[in-house]
């Protein structure tokens, strides 16, 4: 990607995307910032070039760009809080079909009646290729963002295999051994190896184990053998372990859609909500006698008003009947968490600033036409 005028580097992009993802996974802000210093980490130590070390970086942050496409689904299944289950799924992933079978068990409905959770196990049960099928549109959706956003080749096939496994028993096309992308080889790695720190498992004796199954044993031999196998991210050090020369937003329309439509496919009833308000919102401001330039930045802040969606429940957005006071607390907290996915972006150089104006102070006109577009 050229330098243009936006300012907005590829990586604070995919870094904050990578916030968003996390608390769509039901993971902490931060996970896959720390996946992807460890990813870069491993690169380096494999004699990865400039390039290839910018793909690696890419794909361990957004490498769950795709986890919205059957949140709706997967909350369902899970007995309304998609997190719950998403959350003890993760580290099962690139284990044994045991290990994800007793996760589920324990994880379906839980907090319910025992009488629904043992419907929602045994709906889960019969379906046996809903595992298959899940982990394979993930694949497809974030290839395709990762696409529309310009990202390289290499990044989005690297994507498309993103649940592979060295054993040839991943998805979505259960290749086998160096005909995995190298990148989505380290990214898986590296990503567990974060998941087992967080929780307190132990992290030598865990790759061991899956090495030459699901792992590249050269990987987890590297993993092994680094001085610091694992440490919580720092937004500059994410940033600066981007090779040189830097790769800067092209066009930072495209890439907003983007994030809308991320947000948006979270469930059924708001596909294209986003670029809606956007449109509305954009019109409203021409009416108002806004500049073009400010109607612009108006229908930037309206593609990502609603980014902090994917940290609440689907269970709470798809729910027909009224919300009880707690689920309504949860809906009011999704613009902080806006703020908090966007704000990431240094300040101090005005990078991303021109595109998120007066988002997080309520009763702005900024704010005011937006709410009013929606």
């Amino acid at each position: 990607m050229a330098r243009v005028d936006t300012e907005l580097r590829v990586t604070e992009l995919l870094a904050s995307l990578s916030l968003a993802t996390d608390l769509g996974t039901g993971q902490p802000m931060g996970h896959g910032l720390a996946t992807s210093l460890m990813a870069v980490a491993v690169a380096h130590e494999l004699g990865c070039g400039p390039e290839q070390i910018r793909h690696v970086q890419q794909v361990a942050l957004i490498r769950f760009l795709g986890c919205n496409a059957d949140a709706g689904d997967t909350a369902r299944m899970a007995g309304g809080n998609e997190f719950t289950l998403m959350t003890a799924l993760a580290p099962t992933h690139m284990g044994s079909a045991g290990e994800t079978l007793r996760a589920m068990v324990r994880t379906a409905g839980a907090g319910q009646p025992l009488t629904t959770r043992a419907r929602l196990v045994a709906s889960a049960l019969a379906d046996t290729d809903a595992d298959a099928r899940s982990l394979s549109e993930h694949c497809e959706v974030g290839a395709t963002m990762a696409r529309r956003l310009g990202l390289d080749q290499e990044v989005v096939i690297a994507l498309e295999h993103s649940y592979e496994r060295w054993d040839g028993g991943g998805h979505p096309s259960r290749l086998k051994g160096d005909e995995i992308p190298l990148e989505t080889r380290i990214g898986i790695v590296a990503r567990d190896v974060d998941l087992f720190f967080r929780g307190d498992r132990d992290v030598t004796g865990m790759l061991r184990e899956r090495q030459g199954k699901a792992y590249d044993p050269t990987i987890v031999d590297v993993v092994i053998g680094l001085d610091q196998p694992h440490r919580e991210a720092e937004w500059n050090d994410v940033l600066g372990a981007e090779p040189k020369p830097l790769a800067y937003v092209d066009d930072i329309d495209q890439a907003l859609a983007v994030v809308a439509d991320y947000v948006d496919i979270k469930s059924a009833w708001t596909r294209g909500h986003s670029r809606r308000v956007a449109d509305l919102a954009g019109d409203a401001g021409l009416a108002l006698g806004m500049s073009d330039e400010r109607c612009r930045d108006l229908r930037r802040a309206a593609l990502v008003h609603d980014l902090g969606r994917v940290g609440v429940e689907n269970g709470i957005w798809d729910k027909p009947e009224q919300l009880a006071t707690g689920e309504r607390e949860k809906v009011r907290l999704h613009p902080y968490l806006t703020e908090r996915i966007l704000s990431r972006c240094p300040s101090t150089s005005g990078h991303a600033r021109r595109w998120i104006p007066d988002l997080a102070p309520a009763g702005t006109s900024v704010q005011r036409v937006i709410h009013s577009a929606r």
